[in-house]
């Protein structure tokens, strides 16, 4: 950045203008570590066992929420009987009658805002 000022010191005629050299501050905001997908698709993984998808799957959440429900895994097929996808079921434990069970794709990361008022409701009664 330059900026041109007026000095007055005994070395300079007063009006001159002098030019100087700011270095202007940058801010930076701290770097963050990107959340990557699942290196494996769940035609890669679809002949492992329920529990060691789960497993593995809950090894990569981050929230305590997902231990409020009770988590299944359903192997969709496309209309030709090949394999789809899989996805999640998560039933509540504490209300499992009166609460529906959300679902969800395995390889879908965000999840909805409902579940964070499903649990506020459960943990309330």
């Amino acid at each position: 950045m330059i900026i041109r000022v007026q000095l007055i010191s005994p070395e300079s005629r007063l009006g001159d203008l002098q030019t100087l050299q700011v270095a202007t501050p940058m801010l930076e905001s701290p770097t963050k570590k990107r959340r990557i997908k699942a290196d494996v698709t769940d035609l890669d993984v679809w002949d492992k066992t329920d529990d060691e998808i789960i497993t593995a799957s809950k090894a990569r959440w981050n929230s305590a929420a997902y231990d409020h429900f009770k988590i299944t895994l359903h192997r969709r097929l496309k209309v030709d009987g090949s394999r789809d996808y899989l996805e999640f079921k998560f039933t509540c434990h504490t209300d499992p009658v009166n609460h529906k069970p959300h679902h969800r794709k395995r390889m879908q990361t965000s999840h909805e805002r409902s579940w964070c008022c499903h649990i506020n409701h459960a943990n309330v009664q």
